[in-house]
Formats: C-alpha cells, structure tokens, sequence
C-alpha cells in the first residue's frame, strides 16, 4: 500500500469512528492504535507485532497483544458530579461476538497518583490508592454486532461503544486506555484501529 493509499485509509477509519459517536456527544481524546505503546507482558510475540499508519495487528501467530494508550489531562476542572461518557473502540474481528475465541477489547483504567497520607485530598477519593489500577470502563469488540463475513473476507471496520459515567480528576489520578487483541488462530483476524473518549451530552 503506497503512503498517500495508507494515509487515506487512516482517515477513513478516523471518519468511521466519530460518525458513530452519538450526535450530542463531544470527543475530548483519541488515539490511533500506532501511537499506543506495546506492552511487553501480552502473550503475543513481539515479531508477530504487525504496526501500520494508524492500526495494529497480528502479523503471524496468536496469543494476546496488549498496548497502553495514555490520556492527557486535557484541561478541565475537578469534576463534583459524575458526567456521562463514551469510550469508543474502532476495530476489526472476524470472529463476531457468537465466537469469543478471537476480540479486541479497550479498558479505561485510573490510579491515584500519591498516597493518602501526602495529599490533602480525602482518601475516600484516592480510590484503591497508588501502584493500584481501577478499572472505569471497558468496550469489548465481542459485546458488539455481529458481523458475518464470507471466509477469507476481511471484516468490516465497526465502533464498540460503551456508555458510563464518571468524574474525571486528573489532579488525584492518572487514566489510560489499554487495548487488548486476543485471538487462537493464525486464521483470525483482529483489528485495533483508534480508541476515543467522548463527553455524552444530554
């Protein structure tokens, strides 16, 4: 694939994936799946790592790649209300939602940044504490429709989406999105493309 079809192709995927974030929401972060950085504790094997303009894939092999996709404290104020939001994955998968051998998942994680006892905030807020991943939320590409495809047919890109609400404090925590691309067959095909977070306007 020439660059210019490669940069075209990014765009695309890009363009999918808001045009499926409901029509009040607001994207405040997204990331293509290039820019994540790999994690070296996922099963799958680095040279089966397949990296592209915008996506990531398995390149030979099974197992689980995992990548984490850092947010940026991206200028709003302490929250005191829990907002809703959309955190959305754009993929591939050939295996569909009736199959689960083969997904990509995206978790929304926070940790507290300093101990109780070296911060004036309540610990009630602190949650599980420093060194302590909580999990917020999570899209799952085998929570999404089905897509049946002849075999050999590549799968159509799709958005997971999952809806939640929370209060955002990049003051006491630290957030981050980790992909998950799991299948056990060399036949499978999974596809992390961009992942997002949206403000869900009401």
């Amino acid at each position: 694939m020439t660059p210019r079809l490669s940069a075209l192709f990014a765009a695309l995927c890009l363009l999918g994936a808001f045009s499926a974030v409901p029509a009040r929401a607001q994207v405040i972060w997204s990331m293509p799946g290039s820019t994540c950085a790999w994690d070296e504790d996922g099963s799958g094997e680095k040279s089966g790592l397949k990296v592209g303009l915008a996506s990531v894939q398995h390149k030979s092999g099974k197992g689980t790649i995992a990548l984490n996709c850092p947010i940026m404290n991206y200028g709003s104020a302490e929250g005191v209300e829990e907002e809703p939001w959309v955190l959305g994955l754009t993929y591939q998968d050939s295996t569909g939602p009736e199959n689960n051998k083969a997904s990509v998942k995206a978790q929304l994680y926070r940790m507290a940044l300093v101990a109780g006892g070296e911060t004036d905030v309540k610990p009630s807020r602190l949650g599980d504490g420093p060194g302590v991943p909580e999990l917020v939320a999570t899209a799952d590409s085998d929570e999404s429709g089905v897509d049946r495809r002849p075999t050999g047919e590549a799968p159509s890109i799709r958005t997971a989406l999952k809806f939640f609400n929370h209060t955002f404090d990049f003051e006491n925590f630290t957030y981050w999105v980790h992909v998950e691309l799991t299948r056990s067959a060399g036949n499978q095909t999974v596809v992390f493309h961009t992942v997002f977070l949206a403000e869900n306007v009401q």
